[in-house]
């Protein structure tokens, strides 16, 4: 969401949920837009999930123009290796919370 708010220097909060909005085809004042920029879209349905992600991904087309395969290729792998690195912390936090417990069960 906050990608697709564009150029955000200087603008206030505010602002760029506004700009995210007009970005992907929602009004200004969307609710939507605002709850997904605060990561809490939890409760929504999948069609409304699935109608943001269309509109991201249109808009995302439109921003980048047309690309490669080989790009696309390449964006997944680094993608891939983002993911890698935020499971690997997330394992280590979880080794940690179960060192931490196990300790102050004695």
């Amino acid at each position: 969401m906050h990608q697709a708010a564009g150029n955000v220097v200087g603008k206030t909060v505010a602002a760029q949920v506004r700009q995210a909005a007009r970005h992907l085809g929602y009004p200004a004042e969307s609710w939507r837009v605002r709850e997904a920029w605060y990561g809490r879209a939890g409760a929504w349905s999948a069609t409304a999930v699935d109608d943001l992600r269309r509109r991201f991904a249109a808009w995302r087309a439109r921003e980048t123009g047309p690309s490669t395969l080989a790009q696309r290729v390449g964006e997944v792998r680094r993608l891939l290796v983002d993911l890698d690195r935020q499971i690997a912390g997330l394992e280590a936090e979880v080794a940690g919370m179960h060192g931490r417990g196990s300790s102050s069960d004695a």
